[in-house]
């Protein structure tokens, strides 16, 4: 996935704290000065939630912002799941 800048964004069982955390990413995302051009992209890891994490995920970022989902059929954890957040990543600049 080619892309200027990447953003990875591990979640578990997060639904009642996300729209809360993406008004404020969206909003320091809009308020960077962008150059033309410039290519943003957000991945989210999902460590196998059982809540509607997902779901606010797409309703929230659907607008907003390029981003992709990483759904994983268990839960490796915190760094691991930026790990694979960061490998989907290997084709951004930054």
């Amino acid at each position: 996935m080619v892309c200027d800048i990447g953003v990875v964004i591990v979640t578990y069982n997060s639904y009642s704290k996300l729209r809360n955390f993406f008004i404020k990413v969206l909003d320091s995302l809009t308020k960077l000065e962008i150059p033309s051009g410039l290519k943003i992209i957000v991945i989210i890891v999902d460590n196998n939630s059982r809540d509607e994490t997902i779901e606010i995920v797409e309703r929230i970022l659907r607008k907003e912002v390029e981003y992709k989902i990483v759904k994983l059929d268990r839960n490796t954890g915190l760094p691991m799941g930026y790990n694979i957040g960061a490998l989907s990543l290997r084709d951004c600049n930054y």
